[in-house]
């Protein structure tokens, strides 16, 4: 194994290894700024005997903290940024899928900016555009760049910038003659601080990926790994971001496999790894309790609430940004002339500009089949254990099956363009094919669909049309849907979410994902309701029979003014 970028720190006192082997943290008296302060410092004391000492982080209240859009922070995620102070900024944060890593994290920016800036931000390419609105909504008005190129370079006044980790994959340079970073100059660049989300996928030690990335985190103060794959089941390729978070404790990728993980070598030499070893489970929690911080699903489902709506935002691709232009053109010229027009001729006007609507709708829904591929795929992963699912017709039916999944559609195509995609991921795992639940059917073709997919332990996932499954169907057994496509009306969505809150269900939280296309209908769509949605539960009413048109209105004046600035300069 390849292991010269493993991270290895010397003592500064005498040369030698510096092996942890304890720790604890003191409070000193410290000048600052000319005045005397009390100051925690970190100690490390290392087996040579000698100590390294760093400057604890300050501690904060997380009870004000509210997002751009009033939200507060639930008491797990308030601990989960109390705990990553602890460890001064150097740890591993496992949370379930839709826990809010992004937003611990960008809540962590917001309080820390001053001592964790510079930041670079590592994510996949899907989801630069999530962190960068997750780093808006919570980080009180913070700025980040997001770097989508090689060639791009840090803007003055940045201080957070977000890359792909496609960048982080070095390629080799004829006229240097070596490896260099998609981005080279990363290395060079005096960051403060790493997060680098998703830090499973940096698990093979010979791979250009991790190299790079080990170099930026040995030469960062801070670093923050985040992931919502537990541990546990995959700790032998976790040595790498346990190296980086804690390099004084993992310091030998050998002595860590013997100590702690099964693995054998085949008559071939290959190394094959499993689990934790037994015997060592305790040990091993206990020795990385301090920088691990683990919450899972089913303990702070008591926090959430019964529908937990989140967002994912993502970019038009190339081919769709310019259907897209060209159709915004087309509404925006219908719109000006229903402006100006009466009578019998704006009624035919409106018609086109809801026309024109309608096929923007239809490109963002088409756009959104990657994205919501992609998130289904990291979906299975994540949620690949049998249990219980209880379901209810009648009676209570316990069924032994993984948990299920339900994608919920608007237009046929796109349904369809879906279905062949998911069929090949599905195909892969082992996994029956979707099945699909659309309009048009009749009550016993539907309902043997619904029982189909509810009995049938091999059907993970059920594409759904929203107005077809809205109503009248029981998915209690399911605690996970994707609202793939936006509703005019809003209230059609919710019916589709109470479809899996019904009686039977055993689920505390219901996870709905709402993949959102940046800078299009879909996003002003997303705000209007969410701006609706939020008056209406402080006054306490209901959506009311005109609320489709209200919002029509408004999306088509907000579309106007949007639409010329960024789709027609």
């Amino acid at each position: 194994m390849a292991q010269t970028h493993i991270i290895r720190p010397d003592c500064p006192e005498c040369g030698k290894a510096a092996i942890q082997k304890e720790t604890f943290v003191a409070t000193l008296p410290r000048k600052v700024d000319g005045v005397l302060k009390a100051v925690k410092q970190r100690f490390i004391i290392l087996q040579c005997g000698h100590t390294i000492s760093e400057e604890q982080a300050a501690a904060v209240s997380f009870d004000h903290i509210r997002s751009a859009s009033g939200y507060e922070l639930f008491k797990f995620q308030k601990e989960a940024c109390v705990k990553t102070i602890k460890t001064n900024f150097r740890a591993l944060l496992r949370l379930d899928q839709g826990l809010g890593k992004t937003i611990i994290s960008s809540t962590l920016i917001r309080s820390y900016w001053k001592e964790l800036t510079p930041i670079l931000i590592i994510c996949k390419a899907s989801m630069t555009e999530q962190w960068l609105m997750e780093i808006l909504e919570w980080s009180d008005g913070k700025l980040a760049q997001i770097l989508e190129t090689s060639r791009a370079k840090p803007e003055n006044g940045f201080k957070a910038f977000i890359v792909s980790q496609n960048l982080m994959a070095p390629k080799y340079s004829k006229k240097q003659k070596k490896d260099v970073g998609g981005l080279p100059w990363l290395k060079e660049y005096p960051f403060k601080t790493i997060i680098y989300d998703e830090i499973q996928h940096v698990k093979n030690p010979d791979a250009a990926r991790t190299k790079f990335v080990q170099d930026l985190v040995g030469n960062a103060t801070y670093f923050m790994a985040l992931s919502g794959t537990p541990i546990k089941n995959h700790v032998g390729e976790y040595f790498n971001v346990l190296n980086m978070i804690a390099p004084t404790v993992f310091r030998y990728r050998q002595e860590f496999y013997n100590h702690y993980v099964d693995y054998y070598n085949d008559d071939n030499g290959r190394m094959h790894i499993g689990g934790l070893k037994r015997n060592r489970y305790e040990q091993f929690r206990e020795i990385t309790q301090p920088f691990i911080i683990d919450y899972e699903r089913d303990v702070v489902m008591p926090d959430l609430p019964k529908i937990f709506r989140q967002r994912r935002f993502f970019n038009l691709g190339g081919d769709e940004s310019n259907a897209y232009a060209r159709e915004m053109g087309s509404f925006l010229d219908a719109y000006d002339d229903l402006e100006s027009s009466s009578g019998q001729e704006k009624f035919e006007k409106q018609g086109e500009v809801r026309a024109s609507l309608m096929r923007m709708r239809q490109i963002v829904g088409l756009a959104k089949v990657e994205p919501t591929t992609e998130y289904v795929e990291e979906w299975l992963e994540q949620h690949d254990e049998e249990k219980d699912l209880l379901a209810f017709e009648g009676q209570e039916v316990k069924i032994r099956a993984k948990p299920k999944l339900v994608v919920f559609i608007h237009h046929i195509n796109v349904g369809t363009v879906l279905e062949g995609n998911l069929n090949t991921l599905l195909a892969a795992r082992g996994d029956q094919p979707c099945i699909r639940l659309m309009g048009g059917l009749s009550g016993e073709d539907s309902s043997a669909i619904e029982r189909e997919f509810r009995e049938n332990p091999k059907r993970r996932i059920l594409i759904a049309s929203t107005l077809a499954a809205g109503e009248g169907k029981n998915f209690q057994f399911c605690s996970d849907a994707v609202l793939m496509e936006r509703q005019w009306n809003p209230p059609n969505e919710e019916q589709a979410e109470t479809r899996f809150t019904r009686p039977g269900s055993t689920a505390s939280q219901v996870n709905v994902l709402y993949p959102v296309a940046v800078g299009t209908v879909d996003e002003y769509l997303a705000e209007l309701v969410e701006k609706k949605r939020t008056f209406l539960a402080t006054t306490k009413n209901k959506w009311g029979d005109a609320s489709e048109s209200e919002i029509m209105k408004e999306l088509m004046s907000r579309l106007s003014t949007e639409g010329r600035r960024r789709w027609r300069p």
